[in-house]
């Protein structure tokens, strides 16, 4: 499976890659989505014009493997990837022996009791919601009822409710779903993402005291943010979730302008 994933200028990196190299994102690994390929159409378009292509993890780790090409060597630069995401999930059915939708369901939705999440086109709710799956833009067009939005597996893909990921949240920040001590792993070992901006595995801190002059740490968070507009961040000081979604491909951007609006407003009305 990791066949030609791993080639960077004419080296094959596969026997070097690790884990936690997939978690933080530096194993050099193109990303299926958001990578332009070198041939052929990218999976955007594909998503598109295909609407009811059901799409497997493999697949995308072929588009990567025979359309596009490793950035870098491991822990020589950081690169965004879902396709390293799916072949976690991979590792994980390797493992347990058993789906990787089976996994959300055992290990982290019935233990904490997320009963309406579920992993699109893959698993049921326990508790079937009676409201629709929101209007979901990418670009300009509203892709919710496509079936090749199953494009999304280990990287995402989840659907799921505000409530729900408040509990996963609450799950992490009190350390019930992972150890105190795994959670200053993923939080600790990070690398750049952007300004002001750090990438753990799979946790990104947002350090707004960095982002912004004359504001204090005391606004920072840590959580993540997806490709479609959804977030949920925490921030210590205040013991404030941040949890919701745009639904839209182009508020990525803005949903972090958004965060930071609501905590600086949340921490002024405390401060008075």
């Amino acid at each position: 499976m990791l066949e030609n994933l791993f080639v960077y200028k004419g080296i094959d990196y596969s026997n070097e890659m690790l884990v936690r190299h997939l978690l933080n994102h530096t194993s050099g690994i193109a990303d299926y989505w958001e990578d332009k390929p070198i041939q052929g159409k990218s999976i955007k378009e594909l998503v598109i014009e295909e609407p009811e292509r059901f799409w497997k993890p493999e697949d995308t780790i072929d588009h990567t493997r025979y359309n596009q090409r490793a950035v870098s060597s491991p822990e020589k630069k950081f690169h965004y990837s879902d396709t390293g995401y799916n072949l976690l999930g991979k590792i994980i059915e390797e493992i347990t022996q058993k789906p990787f939708h089976e996994n959300l369901q055992t290990e982290i939705f019935n233990p904490l009791g997320m009963d309406n999440s579920y992993l699109l086109y893959r698993s049921e709710p326990n508790e079937k919601s009676p409201y629709p799956i929101l209007d979901t833009y990418i670009g300009k067009y509203e892709v919710s009822g496509f079936k090749s939005i199953s494009v999304d597996w280990a990287g995402g893909g989840i659907v799921t409710t505000t409530e729900d990921l408040l509990l996963f949240h609450k799950a992490l920040v009190n350390n019930t779903l992972i150890k105190k001590e795994t959670f200053e792993i993923c939080s600790n070992d990070v690398e750049r993402f952007g300004f002001g901006m750090d990438y753990g595995y799979g946790i990104l801190l947002l350090n707004i005291g960095t982002m912004m002059i004359f504001q204090s740490e005391e606004l920072d968070m840590w959580g993540n943010f997806g490709s479609i507009g959804a977030y949920m961040f925490y921030n210590p000081a205040h013991d404030v979730y941040i949890i919701g979604s745009f639904n839209h491909s182009n508020y990525i951007r803005r949903q972090v302008r958004f965060i930071i609006y609501v905590i600086r407003t949340v921490s002024k009305i405390q401060t008075i």
